[in-house]
């Protein structure tokens, strides 16, 4: 590959501006590149590839991010063209690592809208987030350990029982320990159908309620998220930071992350970003956090739409 010299560069391009044109300037087809970066020891399906090239999704997980790192190898752009342009968690500037990426449904992934199709639920009574909490655990040895998640959910129409949810890990797929994250339910459901997807390191599990609302109706459902094949060691993103963050695609009246730590692995510096669409206007708002004896917490209320961080460093 050249040093990217003979590339025509776009200054301030998004990530899906300057993807797309360089996909153009070396005339490859969506298929060839997937193949490309398939002898480059990278999965990454043609579909994925068309969703970030049309803005729809953005690559967020550390697999998905060695995949851009090797589309700049393949499509010869200079080194960082195009993860700069993404913004994606993990980068050492506040600007950097809180994506742009505007949330729905498809933020979850290609294999999420894939198993939404597939169980036929693209069409079913919607539930919205009235309120979740997300409290995740790490070990002495810097290790995830697991989230306990507590959700409250409203039926907008008569009927509705079923919903997915998706959890995924950000380490690098290896094929002789794939990690993957399961849930384990405490109630208000039982567990449907669930689809693993190891080389993405995504879960998508069907949940199902324990018995329909109505519209207007309301349930709590309680459950947790579990490393296997055990705890996870620390990602390898090449940053320092480490992160944990929610998206919403609607309204949600509270959002809570709390991240707590091993007396004896507590971080030595920590921040949040939270995310809100007001008429149309995506305001973001970042700062400092507080570490607070073993943990740290930040929550988020009325989000018409966005999202919440947080990201922390042990050294």
């Amino acid at each position: 590959m050249s040093d990217g010299a003979d590339f025509v560069l776009l200054d301030g391009g998004t990530f899906p501006e300057r993807l797309d044109a360089a996909i153009r300037a070396r005339g490859l087809t969506l298929q060839r590149a997937s193949a490309h970066l398939n002898t480059m020891g990278i999965s990454c399906a043609p579909s994925t590839l068309s969703l970030w090239r049309r803005g729809i999704t953005s690559p967020r997980r550390a697999q998905a991010l060695r995949a851009v790192e090797a589309l700049e190898q393949l499509l010869d752009t200079p080194k960082g063209y195009l993860v700069a342009a993404e913004r994606v968690a993990g980068g050492e500037s506040d600007g950097e690592w809180w994506t742009d990426a505007t949330p729905d449904r498809s933020v979850l992934g290609e294999e999420y809208m894939q198993v939404l199709e597939e169980l036929g639920l693209e069409d079913q009574p919607p539930l919205e987030h009235v309120s979740l909490i997300v409290v995740s655990e790490y070990d002495e040895q810097r290790r995830f350990t697991g989230t306990q998640v507590r959700s409250v959910l409203r039926s907008l129409h008569d009927g509705a029982e079923r919903t997915l949810v998706a959890s995924y890990t950000d380490l690098p797929y290896d094929p002789e320990m794939p990690y993957l994250r399961h849930i384990e339910l405490d109630g208000g459901s039982r567990l449907g159908r669930v689809r693993e997807f190891p080389e993405s390191g995504q879960v998508v599990s069907e949940l199902i309620l324990d018995r329909p609302l109505n519209a207007g109706e309301s349930t709590l459902l309680e459950h947790r998220v579990v490393p296997e094949p055990g705890p996870e060691p620390r990602k390898a993103h090449g940053s320092d930071w480490e992160s944990e963050e929610i998206l919403s695609a609607g309204p949600m009246m509270n959002l809570v992350i709390e991240v707590r730590f091993h007396p004896d692995a507590l971080p030595v510096e920590a921040r949040y970003a939270v995310r809100t669409d007001d008429d149309g206007e995506r305001i973001t708002t970042t700062g400092p956090l507080a570490v607070r004896g073993d943990r740290i917490t930040r929550s988020a209320s009325r989000l018409t739409a966005g999202g919440l961080a947080v990201q922390w460093r042990w050294e």
